[in-house]
């Protein structure tokens, strides 16, 4: 039986009342192995966040930030990648995108980005989506445009 039980009280969650920038959506999702969620909306003093919370504990594992406007979607690779030389040691890459047409691709352990993309489209991001072999990374505007990232 899982154990069901109001986090507030028991973890720093501020991060989320302290965002004054109100969007329509907030896209967040699981990691492919359920260790953790990628989380959007967060706000640090002046910094746009993405926390990424650990299941189980629920501890703040990372908050990714950089993006000038508010982070609305997170998308998880749904390939765990492994690291070289260990065998069962798996890391995910997570891509985030924001209101001023930014994309950030992070492994979560690394202190900056793998890549970022600014000014793909005249307007916001409105979603991400990850190819099914995780080298293709789909992403639509409010602007009517479609664009496909190939890594």
């Amino acid at each position: 039986m899982q154990n069901f039980k109001n986090i507030t009280k028991e973890q720093d969650l501020e991060v989320y009342y302290k965002s004054p920038q109100m969007s329509l959506f907030r896209r967040l999702s699981w990691s492919s192995d359920g260790a953790f969620i990628s989380t959007v909306g967060g706000k640090a003093g002046p910094h746009n966040i993405a926390p990424l919370i650990q299941r189980g504990k629920w501890d703040l594992m990372a908050a990714l930030s950089g993006h000038q406007k508010p982070i609305t979607v997170s998308r998880i690779n749904p390939t765990l990648f492994k690291i070289p030389g260990q065998e069962l040691q798996t890391f995910s890459v997570i891509a985030l995108a924001s209101a001023e047409s930014t994309i950030t691709i992070w492994k979560p352990s690394l202190q900056k980005p793998l890549v970022i993309v600014t000014d793909l489209f005249k307007a916001g991001i409105t979603d991400l989506s990850w190819g099914f072999n995780g080298n293709i990374l789909i992403a639509s505007s409010t602007d009517g445009e479609v664009a496909m990232l190939h890594f």
